[in-house]
């Protein structure tokens, strides 16, 4: 499965990269970090769709089907962000491949697939892409600058190599606390190895996360991106719903609304206008048959 020259070019207008074929022969990492940030403003990571699924019908979604979300701008779980990046970037004639990684706060590993980047400006010149973990890394990040520190969205966080594997670790605040820099300690939340991979390698460790009844995602109503606030000029900030509640502003200081049950769908629709919105009243019947069975 591929995407076209034509339809990587049009994505990239979609996205708000204005002239992208210019812009990449121009100022290729340019380019790809204003794809990233667009990447993150329209496509949300979203459980929506996967539990608008029926139980007899959930399975992982094949590279088609990753496609037409990415395309559509519909999103969904990290291996369907990081899968369509990757097949958008060979698209537009780079060099890009798959790897294979572990969200280390799950208990299924193997699933976090991340993207690597290379020749992109020179021969040997290597970046790593992670558009999937509903965090706002908004930027390649160049292997050999690694270790390095980005904040972006009010999220800290660090890039660590250590031989073929690379740490992504987050700054996690404990927000009971008064704010200041002591309040919070360093977890590392991601790990993957730079030997590129099929995408076939995934699908018998991502069942767990698509079709079990018990599987996190199945049972968390959650939707994520990273919009700028007033338009291009503003700054980014996240807007998200997990569960019954809208969480707005910077990912450390975010605004937490309540959102009520005859509310949510309405909610999810203004906020995720690309989930289409029959998948939005199926999930919200789940989410609510969930809550009901848990009280």
């Amino acid at each position: 499965m591929t995407v076209s020259f034509h339809d990587a070019l049009q994505f990239l207008e979609k996205v708000d990269v204005v002239d992208g074929r210019n812009q990449l022969t121009k100022d290729p990492l340019a380019c790809i970090n204003a794809l990233i940030r667009g990447f993150s403003e329209h496509v949300p990571f979203q459980t929506v769709s996967l539990m608008a699924t029926r139980a007899g019908e959930r399975k992982v979604p094949n590279l088609q089907e990753v496609v037409e979300a990415g395309l559509s701008l519909e999103g969904g779980l990290c291996f369907s962000l990081n899968a369509f990046m990757c097949l958008l970037l060979k698209g537009l004639g780079l060099h890009a491949d798959i790897l294979q990684g572990t969200h280390l706060v799950s208990s299924n590993p193997n699933t976090h697939p991340v993207i690597l980047l290379k020749d992109l400006r020179f021969p040997g010149d290597a970046h790593i892409i992670d558009v999937g973990g509903g965090y706002p890394l908004q930027e390649a990040v160049a292997l050999a600058d690694l270790p390095a520190e980005y904040c972006h969205v009010g999220d800290k966080y660090r890039f660590q190599k250590q031989g073929d594997i690379v740490h992504i670790v987050f700054y996690i605040v404990d927000h009971t606390q008064p704010k200041n820099e002591e309040n919070g300690e360093w977890c590392n939340m991601f790990e993957f190895n730079l030997t590129p991979v099929d995408f076939d390698v995934f699908y018998p460790y991502l069942e767990a996360e698509y079709m079990r009844d018990d599987a996190r995602f199945l049972n968390c109503l959650r939707a994520v991106r990273f919009p700028r606030e007033g338009g291009d000029s503003g700054r980014q900030v996240m807007v998200a719903v997990v569960n019954y509640s809208l969480l707005l502003g910077p990912e450390d200081n975010a605004e937490k609304t309540k959102i009520s049950e005859k509310d949510l769908a309405t909610t999810i629709q203004q906020h995720f206008p690309n989930i289409p919105p029959a998948k939005v009243y199926l999930a919200v019947q789940r989410l609510a048959t969930l809550e009901k069975a848990s009280s």
